[in-house]
């Protein structure tokens, strides 16, 4: 995986950016998700959890 930095849009002369994970299509398969879908996240012990958003 990997975590990649892309600019988002630029405002009053400041930039602003967003961050977007890359996920093994492989680990998506065995998760059953879909492009588009919502995910939550939780950070607990220092580690990022997604699950699939109901």
């Amino acid at each position: 995986m990997k975590l990649q930095k892309q600019f988002s849009r630029e405002y009053s002369n400041k930039r602003y950016s967003k961050y977007v994970i890359v996920v093994k299509t492989e680990l998506v398969k065995k998760l059953d998700w879909k492009g588009g879908e919502y995910l939550n996240g939780e950070v607990k012990n220092n580690k990022l959890i997604l699950n699939k958003e109901n």
